[in-house]
């Protein structure tokens, strides 16, 4: 609960670019470590997502990462993520149909 609380507090302080399409989400993502780090990441759907919307990730600059859909869950490769700090991407949906 006080990880939870802390890294909330911290998100809120962010600064966020525009975002690569009009309907995306900030997904944040921290490294407590004290080295860089390069890992998979699951980030679970937002509970309106339907069968016709695509999903992808994009970094801060607007690239998109590549991702896999499992279930109602997006994995992505979140890679250099600084020490003891966080990388920010965006969660977007489109519709496919």
């Amino acid at each position: 609960e006080i990880l939870q609380g802390s890294l909330s507090a911290i998100a809120s302080q962010i600064r966020f670019p525009d975002p690569p399409l009009s309907n995306c989400l900030p997904v944040i993502v921290f490294n407590s470590l004290n080295w860089q780090r390069c890992e998979v990441v699951s980030v679970s759907l937002p509970s309106d997502a339907t069968p016709d919307q695509e999903w992808r990730i994009y970094d801060a600059a607007g690239q998109e990462v590549v991702s896999q859909l499992s279930a109602a869950t997006l994995l992505f490769l979140a890679s250099d993520i600084p020490p003891v700090g966080y990388r920010l991407f965006w969660l977007c949906r489109s519709q496919t149909k």
